[in-house]
């Protein structure tokens, strides 16, 4: 007769190993939350999670970015609005030395401001910038991209001018040459100041159409990554009370098994003591 195997402990050890492992996964999901822990536990579940992830990380860079347009185009219009005061001040300048009261004295005098506003709107038009990005002193005519969206080609387009008074390819060139020292030359200036502050108020306007986009962008990407976060949730987020039960369960099983292994294992034991038993008597 062969005692080396204890068949009833060894079953009990396997149910008693499995309900240890269930008991250890349930509490990892009460733990974190997360119904997957690791990709063992639902391969599908796990690919659908990384999907969402990436999906919302790609959605948040989004918002980022149409956050950071909406800062632009505030920087844009914070510039343009100091342009356009400067540029009615030169008019009203332009028409007070018009007036054939001024004598030389006061258009002198006059002349100094209009050439310090001058200065000051190109100082303003090189110093308008983002993050060392030019905004209102560029050239290229391109603008700038802004990517608000998770996927490839969903972009908006910033505009960028260039309202410098210093070159020769800036909108508001004309003024370098301001000067209200005559008539003609004051009419010519009011002519020039009228043309640069159409040209203020259409770029404002873009701005102002530019930074709704960008809100309206921001909302909706809010939206959806509400919706993906759900998605996400469904996907991998723990029934608490379910897993509460589960653990309880496994916790059950987990103590009789010890319980019953500690009787199971004496069983080669007493065999062997009333086999002795037999013989010796």
């Amino acid at each position: 007769m062969r005692l080396t195997h204890n068949i009833p402990s060894l079953n009990i050890y396997t149910k008693y190993k499995s309900a240890l492992a269930s008991q250890s996964t349930s509490m990892a999901r009460i733990s974190s939350g997360k119904r997957i822990n690791q990709t063992s536990d639902d391969p599908y579940g796990k690919a659908q999670d990384t999907n969402f992830t990436m999906q919302l990380r790609g959605l948040q860079m989004a918002n980022q970015n149409a956050q950071d347009g909406v800062s632009l185009a505030q920087v844009a219009e914070g510039g343009l609005d100091g342009i356009n005061s400067m540029l009615q001040r030169i008019r009203d300048l332009a028409v007070q030395a018009s007036n054939g009261t001024e004598n030389t004295s006061d258009k002198n005098a006059i002349q100094l401001e209009v050439s310090n506003l001058v200065q000051n709107i190109n100082t303003t038009a090189k110093s308008t910038n983002m993050n060392g990005i030019n905004i209102l002193n560029d050239s290229s005519g391109q603008g700038l991209t802004a990517m608000i969206g998770a996927n490839v080609g969903e972009q908006i387009t910033i505009p960028t001018f260039n309202f410098t008074t210093d070159n020769s390819s800036g909108a508001l060139y004309s003024l370098s040459t301001a000067d209200v020292t005559t008539s003609d030359n004051c009419k010519t200036l009011m002519d020039n100041v009228d043309s640069a502050m159409s040209q203020i108020n259409s770029a404002l306007s873009k701005y102002g159409a530019v930074e709704n986009r960008f809100n309206s962008t921001s909302d909706n990407i809010g939206a959806v990554s509400n919706e993906v976060e759900a998605g996400d949730s469904d996907a991998i987020d723990t029934d608490i009370a379910a897993e509460m039960l589960n653990y309880s369960r496994s916790s059950i099983v987990v103590q009789a098994g010890i319980a019953m292994m500690a009787q199971t294992n004496k069983f080669p034991q007493d065999v062997l003591s009333i086999l002795q038993n037999i013989r010796a008597n």
